[in-house]
């Protein structure tokens, strides 16, 4: 458990469960390996923001720059701040479906990032069928900002969900990254999952 989390902490996360599992943002970097792939909530807003650049300083201090590298998939933008960093790092071998920003804009044409482009409003269904996750149908890590987590373990999504219902049922392991700089957007979003063929 993180050192001393906050009241303010403590009350977004209601499920008193989970409590027991919050940790520094520093203590997530250990998790991610190169080769990794990723799936980021947002949509435009409501991306991760802490753990990815934290992750970035990280392979940048220790000269890890292109040698740790990630396949990552969103639901579309999640802002240019983190393509940029992440492109500039090195740290992008994958890039699907939407990306933003001069830096990575030049490492797809200059072949350093695989770049998958895809509708965006079939991309998420495609995700979810496992299109993207190769043989086990699985991602290896999600990361996703929240508003809150309700009582029953519920995440609550700030300004944008994106992929984060196909991120929950795929990803082996969840990094939730809860936004108390924002208010609770609980009521605002309505997620829904669809079931896979034959039963869609």
């Amino acid at each position: 458990m993180a050192a001393n989390p906050s009241a303010e902490l403590l009350g977004r996360i209601r499920d008193v469960r989970l409590h027991e599992k919050i940790v520094d943002a520093e203590e997530t970097i250990p998790l991610f390996r190169d080769g990794m792939n990723l799936g980021f909530s947002g949509f435009a807003e409501g991306n991760p923001k802490l753990v990815p650049e934290l992750l970035a300083a990280h392979v940048k201090r220790n000269g890890l720059a292109g040698k740790m590298r990630f396949n990552v998939f969103t639901g579309a933008s999640i802002g240019a701040e983190l393509d940029e960093l992440w492109s500039n790092a090195g740290m992008i071998d994958q890039r699907w479906a939407y990306q933003l920003g001069a830096t990575i804009r030049r490492a797809i044409n200059e072949g350093r990032v695989d770049y998958g482009d895809r509708h965006l409003s079939m991309f998420a269904q495609d995700f979810g069928y496992g299109f993207y996750s190769l043989d086990s149908g699985k991602i290896d890590l999600g990361i996703i900002e929240a508003s809150c987590i309700t009582e029953e373990g519920a995440i609550v999504p700030t300004l944008s969900v994106g992929l984060i219902p196909e991120i929950v049922t795929q990803a082996e392991k969840i990094i939730i990254e809860v936004n108390t700089r924002m208010p609770s957007f609980e009521g605002l979003h309505d997620c829904v999952s669809v079931d896979l063929p034959p039963n869609k």
